[in-house]
């Protein structure tokens, strides 16, 4: 009897043991959250990340000073020139904000620089206002000497109405590309401004007297030419100088009439050496102008929108 009641004992505690060994899986139904979670967090374990590729960077864009310019000055509208030197060694840069209302009195801004190759940054040649009226003034570029060492820049006046052959010039700088020192000619008036081959010297002309001027930029030195104009023609205006590849030579046309209305031309030639003006052509309601003097006794016209060559041995005009 003792014996069956000990195995009873021993088989009730082996099922207890079994009921606390057994895991209880939630009901499909039963998906809330315990009432308490445990407030021991885990300690975090440190991961070393090996990357696969070097890291790339994407640069922010960046507006450059044109961008920022039509940004910030709104009333403005800004045009933007580029004038290489003839290696491409200097950039002639200008910048012009023109006012479109009247917030700025009708004035307009000019920034004008020259940047080199060997140049950290840009010289700063005008950086002013001026007004927008009757003839203002545009900064304008005029060449560079054949060594690149200077650039030449003037004042081209723009007038109120027609623009007449060679335009309206005032003053004359050079800059040092070196150092950027600037230096102002003693010349006011240069109507038709033109630079000599080798840059020693320019060529305009004096409407009220008819006369060409060539000015000497080494020694400072104006050697004055008169020529004729037509008895009664009080309104005529020269352009197109252009010299001969020795710059021995000078040829220019002169515009007979208002500059809206011209009714004849005139082709002159100089020679420099002997102050002697010869008459090359003479043409009544024609288009005439200059567009090329590479060799010494051909040069090479538009006559009417059509490209002909004078011959100046002969005095022949013909088509390429």
């Amino acid at each position: 009897m003792k014996r069956r009641i000990l195995c009873l004992i021993i088989f009730t505690l082996f099922l207890e043991a079994c009921g606390e060994a057994r895991t209880t899986s939630p009901s499909p139904g039963n998906t809330s959250l315990p009432s308490s979670l445990p407030t021991n967090k885990p300690s975090p374990s440190l991961t070393t990340i090996s990357p696969t590729k070097p890291l790339t960077i994407t640069p922010r864009p960046t507006l450059n000073s044109l961008d920022i310019a039509r940004t910030v000055l709104t009333d403005l509208s800004i045009e933007v020139t580029h004038e290489y030197s003839p290696t491409g060694y200097c950039d002639w840069k200008r910048i012009i904000g023109w006012s479109t209302d009247f917030k700025y009195n009708n004035q307009f801004f000019t920034y004008a620089t020259i940047t080199c190759v060997n140049q950290d940054k840009p010289w700063v040649l005008v950086e002013s206002w001026a007004e927008q009226g009757l003839g203002y003034p545009l900064t304008s570029l005029l060449g560079w000497s054949t060594d690149e060492k200077y650039a030449y820049f003037y004042d081209k006046i723009i007038p109120d109405g027609c623009q007449p052959r060679g335009s309206f010039g005032r003053g004359l700088y050079q800059v040092d590309l070196n150092t950027g020192t600037i230096k102002s000619y003693p010349v006011d008036q240069t109507r038709g401004i033109s630079l000599s081959p080798d840059a020693s010297m320019i060529v305009f002309y004096d409407h009220q007297m008819s006369e060409v001027i060539i000015y000497n930029l080494l020694d400072q030195y104006e050697k004055h030419i008169a020529f004729d104009i037509p008895s009664g023609m009080d309104n005529w205006g020269a352009g197109d100088f252009t010299w001969s590849p020795d710059g021995q030579k000078i040829i220019f046309i002169i515009d007979y009439g208002d500059a809206c209305f011209v009714s004849g031309v005139s082709l002159r030639l100089i020679d420099t050496q002997t102050s002697k003006v010869t008459t090359l052509l003479e043409r009544e309601n024609q288009t005439l102008s200059v567009v090329e003097w590479s060799e010494s006794n051909k040069i090479l016209l538009s006559i009417d929108n059509e490209q002909q060559i004078l011959d100046l041995t002969t005095g022949n005009v013909s088509k390429p």
